[in-house]
């Protein structure tokens, strides 16, 4: 069902867009009522929850952001 990896992205961009730290339990929460894919879909496809993300967003949004 969830095969193309242009799909999974999709739903965890959207999801990101909303929820922008991306918390494992915030899917969860939201993610039967969108029909989401799992987060252990998502981090079997991409090696991890975290390395999903960076994916989804680039490598930059995982880079800490330091203030002066």
């Amino acid at each position: 069902h969830w095969a193309c990896e242009e799909v999974i992205v999709g739903h965890l961009r959207a999801f990101l867009a909303d929820h922008p730290n991306g918390t494992i339990e915030a899917y969860q929460q939201g993610r039967r009522s969108r029909s989401a894919p799992s987060v252990s879909t998502i981090a079997s496809r991409f090696g991890g929850w975290r390395q999903a993300k960076t994916h989804a967003l680039g490598a930059d949004h995982e880079r800490p952001v330091h203030s002066r």
